[in-house]
């Protein structure tokens, strides 16, 4: 069995998405024309490692309109909604990796039992040939020994003919013939039994070549077992890779509903709200974003209201200008 470098492999997987077909182990042995499932297996892996690599999380900064209107409060609930959803994002990651790996390494094994039975099938098709091979010498030799003992027949009574004919006048030989013709008898005997224990031989030979083709059907079998439960393992992990791809399209969905808030925290609550409802597999996670923006609601209740009792101590600071620093440092930090 020939061996393939991971970058023969690669670019056979390559060349199968381009052609708008799935690189999947048996599309790709296929397309090699041969190669170990374990070694393709190991490549693939590899490469899917590389493109997961590249789709690691950001944090992106606060928009300047947040920053603006409140910062302080602003940048309270932008980390905290990144926070929350980075760690949506980070568990669902957690779990996909756990699957993933739990799914290579049954996919590790079948390629493995797989190469076994690719094996076991080679070895069986070579044993099947032999017998073939041996079956035929002896159907030749056993195809001889007949002709050898039809022509002794043939010989013996062309004797005996001989003899009858010449017995009145060499009556001396009559012995000397007698032994002759008994000589060839054993001959014929001789042949006769080296004729039925080749065809014993032969149902023998008979017997082993079928129980081999039937090992070899077994075997085949259970590689097309196999074949099928690596087609299974395949079609999981797709559905496992289209679940990460929705998670991260909610979570960039969630990252741009909080890029909008301007302190509207109701808003914010809503959108949150949407995101537990779309992630029922996420609920617990959820409660704990609720109670997150709660906390920020009360913090944001409580710098108004520290903010409506400074008002008749401070003036009115102009429009478009900041506070005075007085003012500043009589603002509650949070």
């Amino acid at each position: 069995m020939a061996i393939y470098t991971k970058e023969a492999i690669w670019a056979a997987a390559d060349e199968l998405e381009a052609a708008g077909e799935r690189p999947t182990q048996a599309n790709i042995r296929r397309k090699l024309g041969g190669g170990s499932f374990t070694t393709i297996s190991e490549a693939m892996n590899e490469r899917r490692a590389q493109r997961e690599a590249a789709q690691a999380p950001r944090r992106e900064p606060a928009p300047e309109r947040v920053v603006t209107a409140s910062q302080e409060f602003a940048v309270i609930v932008w980390d905290a909604a990144q926070d929350v959803v980075n760690g949506r994002l980070a568990a669902e990651r957690e779990a996909l990796e756990a699957a993933r790996q739990e799914f290579e390494a049954e996919q590790q094994q079948a390629a493995e039992f797989a190469d076994q039975l690719s094996a076991d099938l080679e070895a069986a098709t070579a044993t099947v040939q032999g017998l073939t091979t041996k079956l035929e010498q002896t159907e030749r030799s056993a195809a001889e020994a007949t002709a050898r003992a039809e022509r002794a027949e043939a010989t013996a009574a062309e004797r005996q003919s001989h003899i009858d004919s010449i017995k009145t006048e060499q009556a001396q030989q009559q012995t000397e013939h007698a032994a002759e013709l008994a000589r060839m008898a054993t001959q014929l005997a001789e042949q006769q039994a080296a004729l039925t224990k080749c065809q014993q031989e032969r149902e023998a030979l008979t017997g082993k070549l079928a129980k081999a083709e039937a090992t070899a059907e077994a075997v085949t079998a259970q590689l097309s077992e196999v074949q099928t439960t690596l087609t299974k393992c395949q079609q999981e992990r797709e559905a496992l890779a289209g679940k990460l791809t929705k998670a991260e399209a909610t979570a960039e969905a969630v990252k741009g509903q909080v890029a909008g808030l301007q302190g509207q925290l109701e808003a914010a609550q809503e959108r949150f709200e949407r995101v537990t409802i779309e992630r029922d597999e996420a609920r617990s996670r959820a409660d704990r974003a609720e109670a997150t923006a709660q906390t920020v609601m009360k913090q944001h209740s409580e710098l108004i209201a520290s903010i409506g009792k400074a008002k008749p101590e401070q003036a009115q600071p102009a429009e478009g200008k900041p506070a005075s620093k007085r003012a500043q440092a009589k603002k509650p930090q949070n």
